[in-house]
């Protein structure tokens, strides 16, 4: 019990530091590099500490006045960050029409007033519940989008892993895919997660490409997902969509630009200079502009994309699915490395891919495939080339072959639901 609270004051805040004060010191960026290196070693330590903790003391207790819900199953979502609770809003949204289920959310105190604001604001049917007071109670499943909070949870009850994107291979620290990785292990090939729930079965040779790739060999369920429901759900209403936004006709094609976030996104690297492209181009296609929700808070990144708001250009604002109709309105996209391209796919549509780094991906790679099938944009003056390119070629029928293999139920609901009752206590 003593050890686990000896770490408590630095995994209530998920881990995060705030390395940016207003006036910069010079040993900050030792500091944040000190930080995020010892990362691995510090998580070890929390879950060091909960095992101890777990192994003598069993301190869960049941909260009946705030907690309970008699006769229901408590899920409890855990929004580690803000874009958490994206994924978060539409995982509630599938389950809710079950009358025995209670949601409730829980988050590091980093994130808990936002978290509260969103709850109130977007009006999910789910509770809010201080990170402590959810570590200490049970639960019949734990839901999770990112890494790094499932060791503290007591070890009996279940725990699952939903990701918060469509996994597409991408190499994190350690040179490993994000979700079959070290951030995933309570102790040498063993997984502190009941299940993972995938899209894909190329997610098999992603965790197998890990070196505790055997951790994860029985844990993984090839299933759907609770956003690209919704992306498919909102697709069925296209020619409301393209009607609400002024897209009548066909004659003027809607592009749809998409970013992560990094100093090695679109935004950051060429953003500015496809922005002035499609501003020349704007009587013959309409833009849209998506970008990372970390981009908002980024004070370099939020420049760029003020200037281009500025100029005229339409700026999707982050939030749980606000991009989905105008991806759902696009005749094509334009991307760099994000997983939203992934999203894009799974409406057999066309993207141009912006230059990536060699060996970023995890070899066979969703992500690697859709990249390699499709054309590139290596020049922002190409923008106008490239779009006639895949308007005028057959990417579409590529793109769709490519989603039907690569992702081959995505499009079922039915046994999505049955995945995650399946890691319910019994």
């Amino acid at each position: 019990m003593l050890m686990l609270q000896a770490f408590w004051m630095d995994f209530k805040t998920g881990g995060a530091r705030d390395f940016c004060p207003r006036k910069m010191n010079p040993i900050m960026p030792v500091i944040e590099y000190l930080y995020y290196i010892t990362i691995p070693v510090r998580i070890r330590l929390w879950y060091v500490a909960a095992r101890i903790c777990w192994r003598f003391f069993d301190i869960r207790r049941r909260k009946k006045t705030n907690l309970d819900k008699d006769g229901t199953r408590r899920l409890l979502f855990v929004c580690r960050y803000p874009l958490s609770f994206f994924f978060v809003c539409h995982q509630v949204e599938l389950l809710k029409d079950d009358p025995n289920l209670t949601f409730y959310i829980t988050s590091p105190r980093k994130t808990r007033n936002m978290c509260r604001r969103e709850i109130d604001s977007v009006g999910i049917e789910a509770r809010y519940v201080d990170l402590w007071d959810a570590i200490t109670s049970d639960w019949d499943l734990i839901s999770f989008p990112h890494h790094c909070l499932g060791g503290l949870f007591h070890p009996s009850i279940p725990k699952l892993f939903t990701a918060h994107g469509l996994e597409n291979g991408k190499k994190i620290l350690r040179d490993t895919a994000y979700t079959y990785s070290w951030k995933a292990i309570l102790k040498a090939h063993q997984s502190y997660y009941t299940r993972f729930l995938a899209t894909s079965p190329n997610e098999f040779n992603i965790a197998g490409a890990d070196k505790y790739g055997r951790a994860f060999a029985n844990k993984i369920t090839v299933t759907s997902q609770a956003l690209a429901l919704k992306l498919f759900e909102e697709n069925r209403h296209r020619e409301k969509i393209r009607s609400d936004l002024g897209l009548q006709s066909n004659e003027r094609k809607a592009v749809l630009i998409m970013s992560t976030w990094g100093p090695d996104s679109l935004l950051r690297t060429i953003g500015a200079a496809i922005a002035d492209e499609a501003l020349r181009l704007n009587t013959k296609y309409r833009f849209f502009v998506f970008a990372h929700a970390h981009n908002f808070r980024n004070k370099k990144a939020l420049t760029i994309l003020n200037a281009i708001k500025a100029k005229g250009m339409e700026v999707i604002e982050p939030g749980p699915s606000s991009w989905i109709p105008y991806a759902v309105a696009a005749d094509l996209a334009v991307s760099d490395k994000t997983s939203l391209s992934l999203y894009f796919s799974l409406l057999h549509r066309p993207i141009v891919f912006t230059q990536i780094g060699e060996g970023e991906f995890v070899e066979g790679s969703p992500f690697m495939k859709l990249y390699n099938m499709s054309p590139k944009l290596m020049d922002p003056e190409d923008l106008e080339k490239q779009i006639e390119t895949c308007l005028r070629s057959d990417y579409s029928s590529r793109v769709k072959a490519f989603a039907e293999q690569t992702f081959p139920i995505i499009t079922q609901k039915n046994h999505l639901k049955s995945a995650i009752y399946e890691c319910m206590k019994s």
